[in-house]
């Protein structure tokens, strides 16, 4: 059976779907829960069962992140009306849509992602990613959510 697009159509399709992308990307920086370092250990006159506990200052967080490159749309009434008539499914409470590369999908699957900042804003991730498969370029798809902190949280977080 004949294809409709030649090889060197294809070719062309992908060529410009990535200058589209590469013109339209901007950064956004993706956060992943903190790795717990231990060190030094102080473990004299402790012993266990008799209520004593290592030194929790040796404990330390170390924050982890990296910056991708995505195409982002900010979601309005008009665009999820529009995404439902074509019949894309779009979470209810979806603010931000990102289009990002391999790397940034195998990023935010790897591990707990905690959050996704753009334009100096925090969102969560909802949901698993789509996926765009034009001729060979892909991208993957994902609908983000504001995050919601509350004063409370924040205190529970730092232990105050």
């Amino acid at each position: 059976m004949a294809n409709l697009l030649s090889d060197t159509d294809k070719a062309y399709f992908t060529g410009v779907l990535g200058d589209l992308f590469d013109t339209f990307q901007r950064s956004i920086v993706v956060h992943k829960e903190p790795v717990k370092t231990i060190s030094n250990i102080n473990t004299s006159n402790t012993y266990a069962g008799y209520g004593d506990t290592p030194n929790l200052e040796n404990i330390e967080y170390v924050p982890k992140s990296q910056t991708f490159q995505a195409m982002i749309s900010y979601m309005d009434r008009a665009q999820s009306s529009l995404d439902t008539e074509i019949n894309i499914s779009v979470p209810k409470n979806a603010a931000v849509r990102i289009k990002v590369k391999q790397d940034c999908r195998d990023y935010i699957k790897t591990g707990r992602t905690e959050r996704v900042e753009i334009d100096g804003k925090s969102f969560n991730v909802i949901g698993d990613e789509s996926i765009k498969y034009n001729f060979g370029y892909s991208l993957y798809v994902y609908y983000l959510e504001l995050t919601k902190w509350k004063r409370r949280s924040i205190i529970a977080f730092l232990g105050e």
